[in-house]
């Protein structure tokens, strides 16, 4: 909330996704040397990438047709009758301004394999206890976990999180209770610490499966699947980053096929590209979820039920981070668990402003939503004029043209989020 406010000027770096979301009015790319900017926060930042993403490759992919239709031409007849149009074309295609291929930023290609279907109840938790010395991290917690679902645990360190995974894969006894795990599961277990494992093994020998022969040319096609190519899959753990271990991890947790994966931060130490990579693999796999993460984002995108870890106590709820941000505000009218370190929403900070008898300041001025609304149609209509422009053929023989039309619809971009914001502002104070 305190980095939120409008009076700070913030340069921030951050793989949070959550807090840039929160804090975020302008998101600056660097990849590969160059910076590309981007009006709004982390989520219109997605948005605007994926359309300029689809011109550009409209745009590029056009003009390569053209290019290759007027070299053909000129291959074909720079010595024959039709000579003097072949030197036109030549002189027209030394005229043409080369358009970049589309900055697209690669992620692995993460995909978990298809697994083994189990019962239905995938794991029955019975006043489930567990703690250290005299005091207890978590008592009676009880709950079932079904084929499919999701399980995000979230909470401040130190709070028994990652005891409570270690109870669920039988690492750790629990004091009191019982952890049942259904038929046919199969657990595959991502530890952050990686503490069993040998650090001099190199990552080819590191994901063979126990039970299973898998021959090295699959594993090596695995671990480039998650991120590891070439030459890396066979240095030993201990000269990897902790990205790349934590990729190593999770190809091992693939190389498995287990139907329930636990995973303990799994976004730990993981690029940007690479945690919504995971996402996706997460989203498309067959099997049951169980994880541990710090990362909001994650927990939203993922999660469809929390156990979420407070002082004294463990709520649980159906839902993801931001259901449970929601009771916390409105139902429970509690302060979120410690250590969560979520930032407040603008709706809600103006909320607090109003409870205590103070004005929100307005990021805008004064315009009824109705003139607001009718500005985003215009500048919708102008951005959809401006990709048909683009995909012309005329356009793409252009190159002045099309830097003149990317400019127009980049300007086009960020004056619509600034109206979206607008209006939402309009809405909530004026509506």
């Amino acid at each position: 909330t305190y980095l939120a406010q409008p009076r700070h000027t913030l340069i921030l770096i951050s793989h949070d996704r959550y807090l840039i979301d929160k804090v975020a009015t302008d998101v600056w790319e660097l990849y590969q040397g160059t910076v590309d900017s981007y009006r709004g926060n982390f989520s219109a930042y997605v948005r605007q990438k994926e359309e300029r993403l689809k011109v550009t490759e409209r745009t590029y992919e056009r003009q390569q047709e053209e290019i290759a239709k007027l070299q053909d031409f000129i291959r074909r007849h720079h010595s024959g009758q039709k000579h003097a149009q072949a030197e036109d074309r030549r002189k027209k295609l030394e005229r043409i301004e080369p358009v970049a291929p589309p900055r697209r930023i690669a992620a692995p290609p993460m995909r978990f394999p298809s697994v083994a279907r189990s019962g239905d109840i995938v794991l029955r938790i019975e006043r489930l206890s567990h703690g250290f010395d005299a005091s207890l991290l978590f008592e009676n917690l009880s709950f079932d976990v079904l084929r499919g679902e999701r399980w995000g645990i979230v909470g401040a360190n130190g709070t028994g999180k990652t005891t409570l995974l270690r109870c669920l894969v039988g690492e750790l006894d629990p004091r009191h209770g019982n952890v049942i795990v259904g038929t046919g599961v199969q657990v595959a277990y991502f530890d952050q610490q990686l503490t069993h494992w040998d650090l001099g093994q190199e990552a080819v020998e590191a994901i063979r499966p126990p039970r299973k022969e898998m021959l090295e040319p699959a594993r090596r096609d695995l671990l480039a699947r998650f991120g590891i190519v070439g030459d890396m899959a066979f240095q030993p753990l201990r000269t990897l980053s902790g990205g790349e271990r934590a990729k190593v991890a999770l190809a091992r947790l693939a190389a498995s096929e287990a139907n329930l994966l636990v995973l303990d931060e799994p976004t730990n130490h993981l690029d940007l590209w690479s945690r919504q990579a995971l996402e996706s693999a997460i989203k498309a796999f067959q099997g049951t979820l169980v994880f541990v993460s710090h990362d909001r984002y994650f927990l939203n995108q993922i999660a469809d039920h929390l156990i979420v870890f407070e002082p004294h106590r463990q709520r649980l709820v159906e839902g993801n981070y931001d259901t449970y941000r929601q009771l916390s505000e409105t139902v429970w009218s509690e302060p979120v668990a410690a250590g969560s370190q979520a930032a407040g929403s603008k709706k809600n900070r103006r909320r607090s402003e109003r409870r205590a008898g103070g004005r929100p300041r307005r990021q805008f001025p004064y315009r009824k939503i109705e003139e607001i609304e009718s500005d985003i149609a215009e500048y919708e209509s102008r951005i959809a004029a401006l990709h048909e422009e683009l995909g012309k053929p005329e356009t793409a023989r252009d190159g002045d043209r099309i830097k003149a039309r990317m400019a127009e619809l980049k300007d086009a971009e960020e004056r619509l989020a600034e109206l979206y914001a607008h209006w939402e502002e309009a809405c909530e104070l004026d509506g």
